[in-house]
């Protein structure tokens, strides 16, 4: 008689609170974890406990009260153990306290892993010492500045590697712990659990902190910001370079300038991302891959293919496959 295989146990994941913890560098991540329990099982994959530094109920930096699940015991054993972020873990004696936790439980715990500013206690604790750690873009200075013998990473939105983990703000959180479930139980799950979260595709890590169309928007309020608000609205218009020069009021050299000093590249390269990213964005969705190509300004489909390939180093039907978890889109439809 055959005997099907037991399930594995579920993982621990250990959350540490603190006064002045960030809410959503908390609820993020459990969110995902308690999710991958839902998706295709019966039995859960995660269980989660939070520990409070002191164990007494704390209160966020949004004002919300969290009451913890223990205090946080000197023998700590959990399979992942998280440290949020929030402006309490700034705090001396609270940072003092955290990563003294970190630094103890590490013989212990298979993963360590920061959200935001979370990557201040991994730093103060020692785990980081001759890593790369991803924090906020608006920390990074500061936390290089603090720990020096620590790779500061202000673009990536997370990076894990030997069992310990950091994220970039908030957000980032989510795609940290949507990749330590895929680690845990593939590719499918982590998908999955993306879909139950309505979230908009599963990044990779090193993807940077901003989206394309955001940094791309993020100069000033200028001719040059508004020739690529333009852009960005109607990737597939004549962007020649004496139309655009024309549009923006310049010579083509003035405009080739400016446009390279501000994105540091020329005219032709910032055309191409604009597109390839408009692609992206379209490629998350049901339409066929030859009306995104007409979309963003491409001549047909093996043009497109190959411009999206020199970007990304996939092309678009590959890119979809990874990123949205099949030919047709998060949704199904047409492939194109």
């Amino acid at each position: 008689m055959h005997t099907p295989p037991r399930p594995a146990p579920a993982r621990t994941i250990g959350l540490l609170l603190f006064d002045g913890v960030t809410l959503m560098d908390v609820a993020g991540p459990t969110e995902v974890f308690a999710t991958a329990n839902t998706v295709g099982t019966a039995m859960p994959r995660y269980r989660l406990r939070t520990y409070g530094i002191g164990g007494a109920p704390v209160r966020s930096e949004s004002g919300i009260a969290l009451v913890p699940d223990a205090a946080l015991p000197e023998r700590l054993v959990v399979d992942t153990l998280l440290v949020p972020g929030g402006a309490g873990l700034r705090r001396p004696k609270i940072l003092a306290d955290a990563s003294r936790a970190l630094a103890r439980a590490r013989p212990r715990c298979r993963r360590i892993v920061s959200v935001c500013t979370g990557a201040y206690a991994l730093c103060e604790s020692g785990l980081a010492s001759g890593r790369r750690v991803a924090t906020h873009w608006r920390f990074a200075e500061d936390l290089a500045r603090r720990y020096p013998d620590v790779d500061v990473d202000a673009r990536s939105l997370f990076v894990v590697a030997d069992g310990i983990g950091s994220s970039a703000g908030i957000t980032a959180g989510i795609d940290l712990c949507l990749s330590l479930v895929e680690e845990d139980h593939g590719h499918a799950v982590a998908l999955a659990t993306a879909r139950e979260l309505v979230m908009y595709m599963r990044r990779s890590g090193g993807q940077a902190q901003y989206s394309s169309p955001l940094e791309l928007q993020a100069g000033e309020a200028d001719r040059i910001g508004e020739l690529v608000t333009a852009m960005l609205a109607r990737p597939a218009a004549d962007h020649r370079l004496e139309v655009l020069a024309q549009q923006a009021h310049m010579s083509p050299r003035q405009l080739q300038r400016r446009i390279a000093r501000r994105y540091g590249c020329g005219v032709a390269d910032l055309i191409a991302r604009i597109r390839v990213q408009e692609a992206q964005r379209l490629l998350c969705g049901r339409r066929a891959i030859g009306e995104i190509a007409v979309h963003c300004g491409y001549a047909d489909v093996d043009a497109f293919s190959r411009a999206f390939l020199r970007r990304t180093g996939l092309r678009p039907s590959e890119w979809r496959a990874r990123f949205t978890g099949g030919p047709n889109g998060p949704d199904g439809g047409r492939s194109g």
